[in-house]
């Protein structure tokens, strides 16, 4: 519904497929974290099948993010789209398609992992704080460490193997 704060999560891909979600500008860094890490992308819907988010192509891209509307499936990729109702939105539904509206092809004052991402954009929208549940960084870092010594080894040794990076 126009309005919604929307998000999808990436479920690791491991050895799957990736091509549905590589771009020209994909680096090896993306690569891993899109086969072995699980996190959330968010964004407005502002019309019936369109989405604003906020997005960077790459890690290695961070100060080209910016603010695009798309259609939803581009925006879903390979997952699922759900609304988030954790948020106690201050405006109405039209006010936040106005404010998602308002920062359409700007960057949002840049993207930063953990403090400026997409959740904080939709954050913003409805509620004018820039606020976010997810650390990316940090749950990389804690899910990648929590792994066994040699698994982690086994991993990288894989991606070498198979050629991942390239």
């Amino acid at each position: 519904m126009q309005g919604d704060i929307l998000f999808v999560t990436r479920e690791p891909l491991r050895f799957s497929s990736i091509g549905v979600r590589v771009n020209h500008e994909t680096r090896w860094i993306d690569r891993i974290i899109i086969r072995f890490l699980r996190y959330r992308h968010y964004g407005i819907e502002v019309e019936d099948g369109q989405v604003i988010h906020f997005y960077a192509n790459s890690l290695f891209s961070l100060s080209q993010a910016s603010v695009a509307k798309v259609p939803l499936a581009d925006f879903a990729k390979d997952g699922v789209v759900k609304v988030d109702h954790s948020v106690r939105r201050l405006y109405s539904r039209e006010v936040v398609v106005k404010r998602a509206y308002s920062q359409l092809n700007k960057n949002f004052e840049g993207y930063h992992c953990s403090r400026n991402n997409c959740e904080h954009f939709a954050a913003w929208c409805a509620t004018g704080e820039r606020q976010s549940q997810q650390n990316l960084i940090r749950e990389a870092f804690e899910s990648w460490m929590s792994l066994p010594l040699k698994t982690r080894e086994k991993v990288m040794a894989s991606i070498a193997l198979f050629g991942f990076f390239q």
